[in-house]
């Protein structure tokens, strides 16, 4: 694994969670929207940003959008299987959601994200 590249991912992903919050905060709080469709607003701008920032600046991937965004896309929905799969686990299994499972799961969903978008969404001539 390429170590300037691992923390670029970190790095990506900082900045995504900031803006998350950063534009819930501005939207719930500032501009007096539903808590809600704040949380929907700017989670759609985080997702947008995360997609480009990974690919521009993480992997450096100069292929053509309409290959790499519905591979992101079934990204997403993989790593939310994943996340839900964790947690039902946790709950069938340990009789608990807390905060150690959701943490797993945060975990889980991160590294599987970091290995799709390497092998799968961003794939290119640079090596990994």
């Amino acid at each position: 694994m390429n170590p300037k590249r691992l923390l670029r991912y970190a790095a990506v992903g900082a900045a995504t969670a900031l803006l998350y919050l950063g534009a819930i905060y501005l939207l719930k709080e500032m501009a007096g929207q539903p808590a809600v469709l704040a949380g929907v607003i700017a989670y759609a701008i985080a997702v947008a940003f995360n997609y480009t920032a990974h690919k521009t600046l993480t992997f450096e991937d100069g292929s053509n959008h309409r290959r790499s965004l519905p591979r992101y896309v079934v990204m997403l929905i993989g790593g939310g299987a994943l996340n839900a799969a964790v947690l039902w686990l946790g709950e069938t299994m340990l009789g608990d959601t807390g905060l150690l499972v959701q943490l797993a799961g945060m975990g889980l969903v991160i590294l599987y994200n970091y290995a799709v978008m390497a092998r799968f969404v961003f794939v290119s001539d640079a090596p990994d």
